[in-house]
């Protein structure tokens, strides 16, 4: 009886084990802030449950060896410590292109010359067609001062171009519905004015800003084609 408990137990733990872990890294990576790329960064958690399905599959080798009448998960074990195993690696499977560091954040900077805040926690993925870049502030007293900013800026709008949203990814269109304040900058001609997106191919520099949350997200190096007539 004592040893079918335990591997009941152990059963129920390992099936829970993977969904657990996900939830843990989702909580700790803030994934209404930074989306899956703050899931990546503590997905690493994955592998420390690892040892729950591996006592699992010890365990019922234990058993098979000793010829206990068993239901045997063998299979359900093997298949969980390939899952764990599996994403748990994603942060270093992804290395090359999620970083967590503000090497983008100074690259939009020095393009257009505008003053983000220094305290900052930055995710961004190089998906090959752009820079995606989710960003938190972290410090009130700065969240604060660039707030009273954006009031008066004139590069800051609190509206969005609906010529601009629609080059944007549909997936960040759906993301900066509820944002409060808006930047794009034309790259190609040095410029924060809409109109300067006339016809044409343009590289473009967009900045959002979520004051509930404290988060932006930006797209950097990412091209875009205008054309009215359509």
């Amino acid at each position: 009886m004592k040893l079918r408990i335990i591997s009941i137990t152990l059963i129920i733990c390992s099936a829970l084990s993977l969904p657990l872990a996900f939830s843990i890294g989702a909580i700790v990576g803030q994934v209404d802030i930074f989306s899956t790329l703050g899931l990546i960064k503590y997905i690493w958690i994955m592998l420390l449950f690892i040892p729950i399905p591996l006592c699992t599959f010890i365990f019922d080798l234990y058993l098979k060896k000793e010829k206990i009448k068993y239901k045997s998960n063998i299979i359900m074990s093997i298949i969980c410590l390939a899952l764990l195993t599996l994403f748990g690696s994603f942060r270093f499977i992804f290395h090359d292109i999620i970083t967590y560091n503000n090497d983008n954040i100074i690259a939009i900077e020095e393009k257009t010359n505008l003053d983000l805040p220094n305290s900052l926690n930055v995710a961004t993925e190089d998906n090959g067609d752009y820079l995606l870049t989710y960003a938190q502030i972290t410090d009130r007293s700065e969240k604060i001062a660039f707030e009273n900013n954006l009031l008066t800026n004139e590069y800051w709008n609190n509206s969005l171009s609906s010529t601009i949203k629609g080059t944007l990814p549909l997936n960040i269109q759906a993301e900066i519905q509820t944002f409060d304040y808006y930047v794009t900058y034309n790259v190609t001609v040095s410029s924060f004015e809409n109109d300067s997106f006339a016809n044409g191919e343009y590289e473009l520099i967009f900045i959002g800003y979520d004051i509930e949350k404290s988060r932006f997200i930006i797209i950097n190096d990412y091209i875009i084609l205008i054309n009215s007539n359509i």
